[in-house]
């Protein structure tokens, strides 16, 4: 499928539409000075994503970019903050969904059916610590159902981590290809999000150690 970081990047840095991801080629954007490779684009642009879905402002963005070693002035992050927006104008309109939500009974219920209170002044601060919580409670949940899963039933591999979204697992070299082709099917679980069956892709890398992998391309 498509990748959907550099998607939101072409879009974000005004990239041409439909120019393919080759993560090492170098571009120029008028955001910055010299050139960027594909992968810093996507990168980045995957930062922005997140600061934004999360209802950071400017000056977060840029701390969190600053610990990337990407420098960008706050004038710049506004922007891209704002062309993030532009891109995605039902990103707002969830975020007002959730402070609807707080205000009227001060719970959220995950599409998995978990539930959390958040206390405290309802302001801003509030509402922005809680956008996370159902992606990220769902996530959590589908990926602690998936590894009891794959212990009980891949043989072929060993669970070793459960790392925020992520699962890191062992396994032979030459089970490489059985091991992901049977846990795959156990990472992705349909479920229901505002009536609609929602299926989230997991990718797969793969290496002789966690330092040093290597993304598996799909089929």
């Amino acid at each position: 499928g498509d990748d959907v970081h550099w998607l939101n990047a072409v879009k974000i840095f005004s990239l041409e539409k439909g120019i393919s991801y080759t993560p090492h080629e170098a571009i120029k954007t008028s955001i910055f000075y010299g050139e960027k490779t594909h992968k810093d684009l996507r990168d980045i642009g995957k930062t922005v994503e997140y600061a934004d879905s999360y209802g950071m402002g400017p000056g977060m963005l840029q701390a969190i970019l600053i610990r990337e070693e990407v420098y960008l002035d706050l004038k710049t992050c506004k922007a891209l903050l704002a062309r993030r927006r532009a891109a995605k104008p039902l990103v707002v309109q969830w975020q007002r969904s959730i402070q609807t939500e707080i205000q009227a009974s001060r719970t959220l219920t995950s599409s998995l059916g978990d539930k959390r209170e958040f206390h405290g002044r309802i302001n801003d601060t509030l509402f922005r610590s809680t956008y996370a919580y159902k992606p990220q409670s769902t996530v959590g949940r589908i990926l602690q159902l998936a590894i009891q899963d794959i212990h009980e039933r891949v043989d072929c591999v060993e669970p070793l981590l459960n790392v925020h979204d992520e699962c890191v697992m062992q396994c032979l070299p030459k089970d490489i290809e059985k091991a992901i082709r049977e846990v795959r099917p156990l990472m992705e679980r349909p479920h229901e999000v505002n009536g609609r069956m929602l299926t989230i892709p997991c990718s797969f890398k793969t290496g002789p150690n966690w330092g040093d992998l290597e993304e598996v391309e799909d089929d």
